[in-house]
């Protein structure tokens, strides 16, 4: 809790972070980071973020303030893949599994049960590690020491890549060369799971509570989204460009919100479950929007890859809105509220706020680009408590993470509203 500070010292961070939140910033710290280096896995972990690149391992452990290199034991060895359970740290590599306990000081092969496969994909969950290679799914249920193939149900194993894991609820989806399966059973059993996806090698697969995004290898294909574990697909590529972009790399922010990185056209955010998606390039360098891009995220920043070389920085970030910021300038003995009720929302919602004196005033909706959706109130007010019904079927405004924004005079008060 924030307490006797200045609510105009809140407001100056909240813009500040405004101003910041709107542009993609260099995050290689001076070229720590070299420069001419396609970035080939991109992880965070908390602060640490995990870059591996055409030159080796590099790890910052205060968001990309400083690098190092952390390459022992590593070298002539392209990662594809990171994974985090407990303190270690799993890379999946072009000649098996490595894992490290020490963020990287040293890397230690854990192969046993593997036949030195590339792996492009690894997902923990509980004590299991799965690993996607070319030829199926390896698991290891003792902390990487051991690994067994699981493979039944794929169509032919054999000559199947697995590039994708991702886990909603009891389901651990795979994306492979020949669609998406599912495992109800710790990768015992794997079911086909494509229906709505016609020749199509999954590349990205993530998930939220509500729904699982793939996308793919595959021309004018784009982004899919299945709200029934997997059993339909349907494209969500309103905003999107396929017919330029082959595929798009995915993270979910949130319930409600996704980042897609393309090729040739960058970054794009859609903040109401994939139903429209919009360009999120602002500061970004139009030399990494030519290759291929990686996304990553932790609680404060995303960070966008390419995968080529470009000659330039490679790896850029940008600040996510944190809602400690809101709820502080909420906090502060201001002489004012902002209430809403419910939250969130399905249709109808009663906003209160409170006014000690007298003086001009706009309540507003803004989106989490930081742009003015709908103005609700404007106009002088007395002293006193008041109400105001919102509806979303009135302000036509789609589901996804609002901020409902009270001006009174040059105090700025916020509050997050969720429509779902």
């Amino acid at each position: 809790m924030f307490k006797k500070i200045s609510i105009c010292l809140f407001t100056f961070c909240l813009l500040s972070l405004y101003s910041f939140a709107q542009d993609w910033q260099r995050a290689n710290a001076n070229k720590q980071l070299p420069d001419s280096t396609g970035i080939l896995a991109l992880a965070t972990n908390g602060n640490t973020v995990f870059a591996a690149t055409t030159k080796g391992l590099y790890i910052s452990t205060n968001n990309g303030t400083h690098w190092d290199l952390k390459n022992t034991g590593l070298s002539g060895k392209r990662i594809y893949a990171f994974a985090f359970k407990g303190t270690d740290v799993i890379i999946g590599t072009s000649t098996g599994i490595f894992v490290s306990s020490d963020i990287g000081d040293n890397w230690i092969p854990k192969n046993v049960g593997m036949s030195g496969e590339t792996v492009y994909a690894l997902l923990v969950d509980g004590n299991n590690v799965f690993a996607g290679v070319d030829g199926g799914v390896y698991i290891s249920t003792d902390n990487c020491s051991n690994w067994s193939e699981k493979n039944e149900g794929f169509s032919d194993a054999a000559f199947m890549s697995v590039s994708a894991f991702a886990k909603k609820g009891n389901l651990i989806f795979t994306g492979t060369s020949d669609g998406v399966y599912i495992t109800s059973d710790n990768g015992s059993n794997w079911v086909p799971k494509s229906n709505g996806l016609v020749d199509m090698a999954v590349t990205y697969l993530v998930a939220s509570n509500n729904a699982v995004y793939l996308s793919c290898d595959s021309y004018l294909k784009g982004v899919y989204q299945s709200v029934d574990n997997g059993e339909n697909w349907v494209q969500k590529n309103n905003g999107l460009l396929p017919e330029s972009d082959q595929r798009y790399s995915l993270i979910c922010a949130d319930d409600t919100t996704l980042l897609a990185g393309g090729m040739v056209s960058g970054v794009y955010i859609s903040t109401n479950r994939g139903n429209s998606w919009e360009s999120f390039n602002n500061g970004l360098s139009d030399y990494i929007k030519q290759n291929e891009l990686i996304l990553a995220k932790n609680d404060t920043l995303y960070y966008v890859a390419s995968k080529g070389e470009t000659g330039f920085c490679n790896l850029w970030k940008k600040a996510i809105r944190e809602d400690s910021v809101v709820q502080a300038v909420n906090d502060v003995n201001s002489g004012a509220f902002l209430k809403i009720n419910p939250n969130p929302t399905t249709d109808v919602a009663t906003i209160s706020y409170q006014l000690q004196s007298a003086g001009n005033i706009n309540l507003t909706v803004i989106d989490v680009l930081g742009r003015e959706t709908v103005n609700l109130v404007s106009g002088y007010k007395e002293a006193g408590e008041y109400k105001h019904t919102f509806s979303k079927s009135e302000t036509k405004l789609n589901r996804g993470i609002y901020f409902i924004k009270l001006t009174i005079a040059k105090n700025v008060y916020m509050t997050k509203m969720i429509i779902e």
